[in-house]
């Protein structure tokens, strides 16, 4: 269906490819004649049905060719001052290669923005695009007919990366309308072991829109952490997806943590191919004003023996809402899969909204499996006591929605990482609890 948002990134496609001569150009072409024959979601769709992209297709959007001017200085206060390793900076989807860091990789490492990377090697080339769903939602197709911006990181076969890698994606904000839509593919081979961090942050009061897919190929008995923290501003639009293939006993830790966006819908989409892969997946979601912010999970458990974890909480305020549906499909052959699901929420205001739906799929009878989900309001005996001990209202209030995310938070293993979100949920993010 036509709509403003469509066709300015219809239109806009032509040009993106006549100004790029990579060999990525056929796969974008068949991107956007998927694209023109699917179109974007609507709530029509199942996995849709709880969120409206009205206010996203009323937008006119402009994909962007090079970054805007923002000093060094201000793009550099993003960072973690605390967290050292190499890294990669895209200020509105275009590489800084100044702020970068990717000197001095270990052998076995190689750290680049995508196109170059992947038309250099012919077996990353070919793993591009495996891990994607066969029937995806329309911004998959629109992702790839904008396909060659991003990260690509390839650790090699028993290498073990111990610095977390950094990938910094910054909105400028100057641009109405700017539309980045970056993929990123992490390929870990054999053995491999590595840290990534995906950070998308706004400046300034722009509409923006993000696309990201990120595919994640880990070889047998490979491991990744990975954490998406999502910081964008009041007025973007935040679509993305994290696709994860697991082989034989490999293992994934993912943390997704948004504390910003107008409108946010994340994919985290994980196929255990391996027999005794393992997957753990935390999440937290902070919703104020009118955010609306979408959690989609599926955890596809194809071989024997494989156990994944979840748990999910959010807390919302003002007249925010979240979605979050949870899936777990288990396989006829997976004899032996231990799967959790756990979905909480905390509303802090009598306007903010939640709908939850964690859902199991089981064709195997040799398994253990179970899922629950909660949504409550604060604890008013533990709010009365926080009172009786002199604490004004606001502060209580607080205390107890700061504690209520940490069981999240302190499964973050990076000190740096969990102080900078402990401090955001602290201050500019609970400041109109009342």
């Amino acid at each position: 269906m036509s709509s403003p948002a469509l066709d300015s990134l219809l239109a806009a496609q032509p040009n993106w490819i006549a100004g790029d001569g990579s060999d990525l150009a056929a796969r974008r072409s068949a991107g956007l004649e998927q694209l023109r024959l699917q179109g974007l979601p609507t709530l029509r769709d199942e996995d849709w049905r709880y969120t409206s992209l009205k206010i996203l297709e009323k937008q006119r959007l402009q994909p962007i060719h090079q970054s805007d001017v923002v000093s060094n200085e201000t793009l550099e206060s993003t960072f973690l001052s605390d967290l050292s390793g190499p890294r990669l900076v895209f200020v509105d989807g275009c590489l800084v290669p100044e702020l970068s860091a990717t000197q001095n990789l270990p052998d076995g490492v190689r750290i680049g923005e995508l196109t170059d990377t992947v038309t250099a090697d012919v077996s990353l080339c070919a793993a591009l695009g495996s891990c994607l769903p066969a029937q995806g939602h329309g911004f998959i197709p629109l992702n790839e007919a904008y396909l060659g911006k991003g990260a690509c990181i390839h650790i090699g076969r028993n290498v073990h990366l111990e610095q977390p890698v950094q990938l910094y994606y910054i909105n400028s904000g100057t641009v109405a309308g700017a539309a980045v839509l970056p993929r990123n593919l992490l390929v870990l081979e054999e053995g491999a072991e590595a840290v990534v961090l995906e950070r998308y942050i706004g400046l300034g009061d722009a509409v923006s829109f993000t696309d990201v897919q990120t595919e994640v190929c880990l070889g047998a008995n490979a491991g990744l952490q990975h954490y998406l923290l999502q910081e964008e501003t009041q007025a973007a639009f935040h679509i993305g997806g994290l696709y994860v293939r697991q082989y034989q006993d490999s293992r994934l830790v993912s943390h997704v943590i948004h504390l910003g966006g107008r409108l946010v819908r994340r994919d985290l989409d994980v196929r255990l191919c391996g027999t005794g892969a393992t997957c753990e997946l935390n999440g937290l979601y902070v919703g104020t004003g009118r955010q609306h912010i979408d959690n989609h999970t599926v955890v596809h458990h194809e071989q024997p023996q494989g156990t994944s974890k979840q748990l999910y909480k959010g807390m919302l305020d003002d007249r925010s809402r979240a979605v979050f549906h949870g899936r777990v499909v288990v396989s006829e052959g997976a004899s032996k899969t231990d799967a959790q699901q756990n979905n909480r929420n905390l509303l802090l205001s009598k306007f903010a909204e939640v709908d939850s739906k964690p859902q199991l799929e089981i064709y195997n009878d040799d398994v253990k499996c179970s899922h629950g989900a909660a949504v409550g309001q604060l604890d008013t005996d533990a709010l009365f006591y926080l009172r009786s001990r002199a604490i004004d209202k606001a502060l209580a209030r607080r205390i107890l929605t700061v504690a209520f995310a940490r069981e999240v938070v302190e499964k973050i293993p990076l000190p740096a990482l969990r102080k900078h979100i402990t401090e955001q949920l602290e201050s500019s993010l609970l400041r109109g609890l009342h």
